[in-house]
């Protein structure tokens, strides 16, 4: 049975997507690179548009192998951030 996330997008995600969140449909336990692949192949993006991108649980950064157990998280897809 697949869960259902609510996903925060930042930066140029939001804009690649058109809106501010979005609702995927994963099986849970699903860890921070898994998460970030579905998400390029479910909206057909291209890698070089979000190299670097991070995912953020609760305010807190999570590295790769991190994983997301309950759908009752505040999930953040975050490209890197530039500027001057």
């Amino acid at each position: 049975m697949k869960d259902k996330l609510t996903v925060e997008l930042f930066g140029i995600l939001k804009e690649i997507c058109k809106t501010d969140n979005i609702i995927i449909e994963v099986e849970l336990p699903i860890n921070s690179k898994e998460l970030i692949e579905f998400f390029i192949k479910q909206y057909l993006i291209k890698k070089d548009n979000i190299s670097q991108i991070r995912v953020a649980v609760n305010n807190r950064f999570l590295s790769y192998n991190d994983e997301i157990k309950t759908t009752n998280e505040i999930i953040m897809l975050i490209p890197p951030v530039g500027g001057g």
